[in-house]
């Protein structure tokens, strides 16, 4: 066999991943091209995860977006990286966040319906940060963040609240089946459910309505309650 041929075949071996690219949304941009120019971001953020493959990062300006769904199915998943092993060095994340952390208000209040500022199913390999996420107290039908079905997701210095009062609507809920979820100083007030193994939240103050932080035989029961740092078996 050739040279050439054993490079071709050892070049097989391994998938080749492309450059990430950085992609912009601000409430002046207009939704249209590939929103790779920060002097021509594109406007809205569903329109901007629409554009992004794996690896890349979406960056909100600041101020107030109210498009339903922002953060949904359309952010595509990151993977393990070149060595295929998730949680080494080069785990390839795909990132959404605000350019500011907390300077980016998603606005739910007018949303009905199914309806979530941030929602992730059968997603792997995500990172979100920075966001205020409100929704409407009235609709029981929605949350502010749901993780479902995916693994490897890091939720990042957000806010939420107002997320329904009746039915079985929570402010944060991680499950069902998802695995390798970090939580970490993030603030949320409303009702709030976190459900999954491997689940860890940190730093986190949760205020309101009471709230329950469950798995792997831990819960935690209060109102107004300041979690600290609880390890539910990450990494385990």
């Amino acid at each position: 066999m050739s040279a050439k041929s054993v490079m071709a075949v050892v070049l097989g071996l391994f998938p080749m991943y492309s450059h990430a690219a950085t992609r912009f949304v601000a409430t002046t941009g207009v939704n249209s091209g590939a929103c790779t120019s920060q002097a021509s971001p594109c406007r809205t953020i569903p329109y901007g995860a629409s554009q992004m493959v794996a690896g890349d990062t979406l960056i909100v300006a600041d101020g107030t977006y109210s498009e339903i769904n922002p953060i949904y199915d359309a952010v595509p998943s990151g993977n393990a990286g070149p060595d295929g092993i998730p949680r080494t060095a080069d785990d390839v994340y795909t990132t959404v966040r605000a350019a500011n952390d907390f300077g980016v208000l998603i606005d739910g209040s007018a949303w009905t319906g199914y309806a979530f500022g941030i929602r992730l199913r059968e997603k792997q390999f995500i990172q979100v940060r920075g966001f205020r996420v409100h929704l409407s107290q009235g609709n029981e039908n929605g949350a502010p963040v749901s993780i479902e079905n995916s693994n490897h997701i890091k939720i990042i210095r957000n806010g939420f609240g107002y997320a329904g009062v009746t039915g079985n609507s929570s402010t944060v809920a991680v499950g069902v089946d998802s695995d390798y979820v970090l939580v970490e100083e993030n603030f949320a007030f409303g009702g709030s459910r976190h459900l999954g193994r491997d689940v860890a939240v940190r730093h986190a103050v949760l205020g309101g309505l009471g709230h329950r932080v469950q798995g792997d035989g831990l819960a935690v029961l209060g109102r107004g309650r300041v979690v600290e740092r609880i390890e539910l078996g990450i990494l385990r």
